[in-house]
């Protein structure tokens, strides 16, 4: 009888401006470089630009911008630290504030978060120029994604990622 009554309400995102006005009053510490981040990364959601302050994300996204946007590449190796230090602090945040969540879900959705990362620059490279790099950026990620589902390691699953996004090679390569 429950779900008789349930009604589903969508949501649009909120364009740019809204996003801005929001901010405003939304009571997030952040710096106003990362609050900028985590708005222009979300894709108009509030829940996401909550989630990419509270994790860190906005800050990781701004240190590894320029590997992001595929300007400086040769440096991979030092990414990939970052990104494992970023999913451990997720997590013990997360296993921190509840003592009964789970480390493999807390671990598997600091991960799905630094996808999105990538992916919001796959669609910029996609919007911009060069639309074929953005579309293997973005084969990439999504192999990662399926990578994600299997035992494969994090260490292993993010320094696929790092490789595989500086020199764009697409296909079911792990490094292990």
């Amino acid at each position: 009888t429950i779900h008789s009554r349930c009604t589903g309400v969508g949501f649009s995102r909120l364009q740019k401006k809204h996003m801005l006005e929001w901010s405003e009053n939304a009571g997030l510490s952040a710096e106003p470089s990362d609050l900028m981040w985590a708005i222009n990364f979300s894709g108009g959601s509030p829940g996401l630009v909550c989630e990419a302050v509270e994790t860190n994300l906005a800050s990781v996204g701004n240190s590894v911008e320029t590997f992001l946007t595929r300007e400086k590449l040769g440096e991979y190796s030092v990414i990939v630290p970052i990104l494992l230090d970023y999913i451990e602090c997720t997590v013990a945040k997360k296993l921190k504030q509840n003592s009964a969540a789970s480390k493999e879900s807390a671990n598997r959705r600091a991960i799905e978060l630094l996808l999105l990362m990538f992916g919001s620059a796959a669609q910029n490279i996609i919007r911009s120029d060069n639309p074929e790099e953005g579309i293997v950026a973005s084969e990439i990620i999504s192999d990662i994604e399926k990578q994600l589902t299997t035992n494969i390691s994090t260490k292993v699953l993010v320094e696929s990622l790092c490789v595989r996004w500086a020199q764009l090679c697409s296909g079911d390569s792990v490094f292990i």
